[in-house]
């Protein structure tokens, strides 16, 4: 195949190195020509709608760099119509026109910024932020602000590009770089080794490939809170609310007020594995390959059925596997033909699904290893989806044959063996905290990450006290407390990892220190389980037992979420002391409902809760997990700092409704919507059995 790669009409810097790295990981069997004419396939660069005028080749790929305000012009049209696949790090799968394919991919960081010589050195972190671009119109204003911002802490600034700043000298900042970022890479490596944060502050861009560059350099990046760069820099950079003027300089001002927090070696590969050119590459040539090889790789369902989609996880149990599993599956269900072999069920009565729902092994076999086989001849899916924690997947892998494989991963701690995963087709994250971690271990395969959701149409805020008088009010008389008793709650299995043995130690510890005779502990669990606690044995060594409630409840099937909710407008304060989780739906359901959450600033928890959205208590400690091939290194909420949270709360009424209004907005976010998250899904499952889609 011949192949014409070169820049049509584009100056882009980012957009030339996409050319040049494309051409030196060309597979074999591509030539590279000079003459788009000579081609018979094409790189185009979609600046303007005159790019439709720059197609010489029979067949094209889009690289769309600005955004979807393009993708809705009649007179782009012709251009996505014909094109092999567009490509970009902008989510357009919703604005392109239908039947578009679509890549969806960063950019990768250079060679020469990878493997920088530690000879190149910079004036260490002299410089407190580096901002970088043609400074015109809405660039120009933030990279202004910026100075101001710079100013007013006696800071100092590099900037790169033509700037138009008045003042800038007198500010006795450096001059302006004039040389249309023109400039050596080594004076580029120089600077980034100088300066503390790389600024990424622009309202029109949707990647900022400096910040990676400063990043791997040690440069802590600074960029805009939107969704385009969380993305991207999501546990990497330092996000500031999108914002102008006065604002801008405010929030800059205080953030440029601390010190970044260093860039780790973990982090530092983590971006060299995810944005590595090779890699990129060779997923856009398999898209070339797929696309001009077949338009339409993958054969229609026989006459009056749809595909198939074998789905493993749990089935009729109160869990937050459960709840994905039904959300999520119903939602798929609507496209595709969805089949569940459902994890902890043996036969016995389920809710009623909107699809099959199959024992994952009549008499035992939880897991449903020994039935798998047999689903997928009997079912023929087109794609297989394990949702389960990543020690378990060799096991269903080894038994799917050819069947694409989408892993659906809840990461709860760190230290997980990520090569467990490398059978699947791609795999799907609860969270970025799950993601990273995952690389971290060793897994280097395609990724996404998709949140659960929660209910809102279940989970919201009720009549506290009519609620509370009636879900509790006799067990508070019976102990002589009042009707506005300050009641702690905790919500979950009754497993080791959920540590509820500090939950009653760590509760017992407060009432004792300031002598709180109006608080009490709802246990909301198992009272035992044959790996975890005995709670009432517990709640008798603290010297608690009257203070501390452990409702009978079926261990197996849980609560029904209707009267869950009413547990969570019971309560005055969700409390968790788990070593980790992959997501914590208890978490979101609490805030759905009005209620503060206080938790330990760990794994998925730390990810969610952060900004004041939940009551974060560091981790003083690590506890490895009994079944350590398993799992993790967790993480221990500090005691004092836990006591201390507790008092806090108790005492100021002005703190939870803090708290409950921060949560409340935090939960509606469209992302958390399980429609939306269907939605997600499905995209990611069709991009896996149809390479048109190229997710």
């Amino acid at each position: 195949m011949k192949a014409y790669l070169k820049p049509t009409g584009l100056h882009s810097t980012a957009m030339k190195r996409v050319a040049v790295a494309l051409e030196a990981h060309a597979p074999k069997g591509v030539t590279i020509v000079e003459d788009p004419h000579d081609a018979d396939f094409q790189l185009i660069h979609a600046i303007g709608t005159d790019a439709i005028e720059q197609i010489k080749a029979p067949s094209y790929a889009v690289v769309q760099y600005c955004g979807s305000r393009t993708t809705d012009d009649p007179r782009w049209q012709p251009l996505w119509r014909n094109a092999s696949f567009v490509w970009s790090y902008y989510a357009l799968e919703d604005v392109l026109p239908a039947g578009v394919p679509f890549m969806f991919a960063p950019l990768g960081i250079d060679d020469v910024f990878r493997n920088a010589p530690a000879t190149i050195k910079g004036a260490y972190r002299s410089f407190d932020l580096l901002t970088m671009g043609f400074s015109t119109g809405p660039i120009q204003e933030a990279i202004e602000e910026a100075a101001y911002a710079v100013h007013r802490t006696g800071g100092r600034m590099i900037h790169v590009g033509p700037s138009e700043i008045e003042g800038w000298s007198e500010r006795g900042y450096p001059p302006c770089w004039q040389a249309q970022l023109n400039i050596s890479e080594t004076t580029l490596i120089q600077f980034y080794r100088s300066t503390k944060r790389v600024s990424g502050l622009r309202h029109v861009e949707g990647f900022e490939l400096p910040c990676l560059e400063g990043l791997v350099l040690g440069a802590r990046p600074v960029v805009f809170d939107r969704p385009d760069m969380r993305q991207w820099y999501e546990g990497l950079a330092e996000f500031v609310p999108e914002c102008t003027g006065d604002e801008l300089v405010d929030r800059l001002a205080y953030l440029l007020g601390e010190q970044p927090s260093p860039v780790t070696e973990a982090e530092r590969q983590l971006v060299l594995e995810t944005f590595n050119w090779e890699r990129i590459a060779a997923r856009f040539w398999h898209g070339v390959a797929a696309t001009r090889r077949e338009r339409v790789a993958v054969a229609p369902a026989p006459s009056g059925r749809r595909r198939r989609l074998l789905w493993i996880g749990d089935a009729g149990a109160a869990t937050g596997f459960e709840r994905a599993t039904r959300h999520i599956c119903t939602s798929l269900n609507e496209a595709m033909e969805v089949h569940v072999l459902g994890l902890n069920h043996n036969g016995d009565p389920t809710p009623q699904y909107p699809f099959p729902v199959y024992p994952c092994q009549p008499g035992g076999d939880g897991m449903g290893y020994g039935r798998l086989k047999e689903m997928v001849e009997r079912i023929g899916p087109a794609a297989v989806v394990i949702q389960n924690d990543p020690w378990n997947f060799p096991k269903y892998l080894e038994r799917l044959g050819n069947t694409p494989a989408i892993g659906f991963v809840a990461i709860d701690g760190g230290n997980i063996d990520g090569t467990a995963l490398g059978g699947v087709a791609r795999a799907i994250f609860w969270t970025h905290y799950g993601e990273r971690e995952a690389r971290l271990g060793g897994y280097r395969g395609p990724s996404s990450v998709i949140p659960l959701g929660v209910d809102l149409d279940v989970y919201q805020p009720g009549d506290r006290a009519a609620i509370r008088e009636q879900w509790i009010g006799q067990a508070l008389r019976d102990r002589g407390l009042p009707e506005d008793t300050f009641i702690v709650g905790a919500i979950g299995r009754n497993q080791w990892r959920k540590r509820l043995d500090l939950t009653i130690e760590y509760f017992a510890r407060w009432i004792q220190a300031y002598d709180i005779r109006d608080a009490i502990l709802w246990l909301q669990s198992a009272p035992t389980n044959d790996d975890a606690w005995n709670l009432a044995q517990l709640a008798r060594f603290w010297n608690v037992s009257d203070r501390v409630l452990i409702p009978t409840i079926p261990h197996r099937h849980g609560m029904p979420e209707a009267s869950l909710t009413r547990v969570y407008n019971t309560i005055d304060v969700l409390l968790t002391t788990t070593l980790g989780e992959g997501f914590h739906l208890p978490a979101f359901e609490a805030m759905a409902c009005g209620t503060p959450v206080l938790a330990p600033d760990w794994s998925a928890l730390g990810e969610f809760l952060a900004d004041g959205v939940g009551y974060l208590v560091p981790c003083t400690g690590r506890a490895a997990h009994p079944r350590a091939s398993n799992s993790t290194m967790g993480g221990v909420m500090d005691a004092e700092g836990a006591i201390a949270a507790l008092n806090h709360l108790y005492r100021s009424p002005e703190a939870r409704r803090g708290y409950r209004e921060r949560g409340l907005a935090f939960v509606n976010q469209d992302r958390f919507r399980w429609s939306n998250i269907g939605a997600a899904f499905l995209r990611e499952v069709e991009s896996t059995i149809n390479p048109l889609s190229l997710g």
